[in-house]
C-alpha cells in the first residue's frame, strides 16, 4: 500500500484593491493506493482513493468541500526516463451542496531523474 497526504500552505497573488492577496493552510489531500501482485515484470498498477478534507484557511486557499473520487499509478520501470503517473478523479460530497459543484481531473508524471514532477494536466 502507498499513501500520500499533502496539506499545501498557499500564497495567491494580489487579485485587486477589493480582493487582496490571500496565503494560510489549502485543503489537506489523502491518496491511498493499493498495489495488487501482477505476473508482469516492471510494470506496477496501483488503484485507490482520493479524498479531500476541507482544512484551508480561507476561501481563495482552498474549494472548502469535501471531494473525493478514484485514483490510479502505473509505474514501469522498463522505460528509461519514464518515472511513474498517477491520475486522479473527483467531486464534491454531497454532490446537491449549497457550495458550487466542483469536480476534478489531475494527472501527474515523474521522469528521471527523480524529483522532477510534472503536472500534465490539473482542472
Amino acid at each position: 500500500m502507498i499513501t500520500r497526504t499533502t496539506l499545501p500552505y498557499v500564497t495567491t497573488p494580489n487579485l485587486g484593491p477589493s480582493v487582496g492577496r490571500h496565503d494560510g493552510l489549502g485543503d489537506l489531500v489523502f491518496l491511498g493506493l493499493v498495489l495488487p501482485k501482477l505476473k508482469t515484470e516492471g510494470l506496477t498498477i496501483g488503484i485507490g482513493p482520493t479524498i479531500t478534507f476541507p482544512t484551508a484557511t480561507s476561501d481563495f486557499t482552498g474549494a472548502g468541500k469535501w471531494q473525493a473520487g478514484p485514483s490510479f499509478l502505473a509505474i514501469n520501470t522498463q522505460i528509461p526516463k519514464f518515472q511513474y503517473g498517477i491520475h486522479e478523479v473527483g467531486g464534491s460530497i454531497p454532490p446537491g451542496s449549497t457550495k458550487t459543484a466542483n469536480n476534478y481531473i489531475r494527472l501527474l508524471c515523474s521522469t528521471k531523474p527523480p524529483g522532477r514532477v510534472v503536472v500534465i494536466m490539473s482542472a
